[in-house]
């Protein structure tokens, strides 16, 4: 949705869920001067961050900041070798917080893990991503190194 897109809807009076200046959820309704001045709205995407350089080793990113955005974009490679990687999402409500498997629900109706595997670069989609992710790599196959870097973004 554009810029333009959530004005207009603002104008027609309704609630928005967003995030305040101190990065807590706040609502905000229309023909609040006080709070429609101040809201900003997370569009597009954010920084682009680098999980994993060159990792030749199965390895764990560190603590990735997603608050704000319900998407995630991730792109590995290169790949120095066609050997096979595993690339996972684990999640938490918060950056210290204990970090688990994340799943995702299918068109089908099922939860499955976000994660994917292949041996060449690639980009993934993942929709329903919490505030905090961590990126974890498995090496499959012999040695080779990939890069992955992520972007959260609102969908």
């Amino acid at each position: 949705m554009t810029a333009e897109e959530y004005k207009s809807i603002w104008k027609k009076g309704v609630v928005l869920y967003g995030y305040d200046e101190s990065g807590e959820l706040a609502t905000f309704k229309s023909g609040q001067s006080s709070q429609s001045e101040s809201l900003s709205i997370v569009l597009a995407r954010a920084t682009l961050t680098t999980a994993h350089n060159a990792i030749a080793e199965t390895a764990t990113s560190s603590a990735i900041n997603c608050v704000g955005y319900n998407s995630l974009f991730m792109y590995v490679g290169p790949f120095s070798d066609a050997q096979n990687w595993t690339f996972k999402i684990q999640g938490s409500l918060n950056s210290s917080g204990t970090f688990v498997d994340w799943y995702e629900l299918t068109n089908t109706g099922s939860m499955v893990a976000m994660s994917h595997q292949c041996n060449a670069a690639r980009g993934f989609t993942f929709r329903g991503v919490p505030g905090y992710i961590k990126v974890v790599a498995t090496r499959d196959g012999t040695a080779s190194t990939v890069t992955v870097k992520v972007q959260p973004f609102n969908q």
